[in-house]
């Protein structure tokens, strides 16, 4: 999983610094969306970090994805819904047992898509989501609303069609648990 993710990251900077080095005094593919809908689906693997949490980050494994649906309230700026759901292996630290947990995440975010080439655009999130993390194995069940935030780098391949990779979940700048996926957006209209 870890080579995917590697090979998505870059094929993404690859793909943007294509696009910086095209002319930039042609027209963007990205048109103006402004009321229009949109779909992406996600698939990639957690990442978490905190600082002094050594076994939790070092046995943190597991895949998940993401689905949303948008609408484009400004040229570059849409209100976004979803869901985030990942499984997640760790290593209790009691008896350093190997154990797994769900994490479900249905969010509502702001969108925010900046162009900073002829094809490419920063993806930025802010929003809110419900967090509901399983561990049957240890009885741990919490559910919680917590802030949430993306970041990203979308390519566009035609005026409908967009490869992203992003990051998004509870991330802050010194802890956080979400998603590192690649994916793809569908743009209608």
């Amino acid at each position: 999983m870890k080579k995917v993710l590697l090979s998505a990251s870059l094929l993404c900077a690859l793909l943007s610094q294509q696009a910086f080095a095209e002319d930039q005094n042609n027209s963007l593919v990205i048109k103006n969306r402004l009321g229009t809908y949109y779909v992406e689906a996600n698939l990639g693997s957690n990442l978490f970090y905190a600082p002094g949490e050594q076994s939790l980050s070092s046995g943190l494994h597991g895949i998940g994805y993401a689905a949303a649906a948008g609408y484009y309230y400004g040229d570059t700026s849409s209100l976004e819904v979803g869901i985030m759901q990942s499984t997640a292996k760790y290593k209790d630290d009691d008896d350093n047992e190997e154990k797994s947990g769900t994490f479900t995440a249905p969010y509502a975010t702001f969108r925010f898509n900046t162009p900073i080439g002829k094809k490419t655009t920063l993806i930025t999130k802010l929003g809110a989501m419900y967090v509901h993390l399983n561990a049957d194995e240890d009885d741990v069940h919490v559910s919680s609303i917590l802030p949430f935030t993306g970041i990203g780098l979308g390519y566009a391949v035609n005026d409908n069609l967009e490869l992203n990779i992003q990051y998004q979940g509870a991330v802050y700048v010194i802890a956080g648990f979400g998603l590192l996926t690649g994916g793809v957006s569908y743009h209608f209209g």
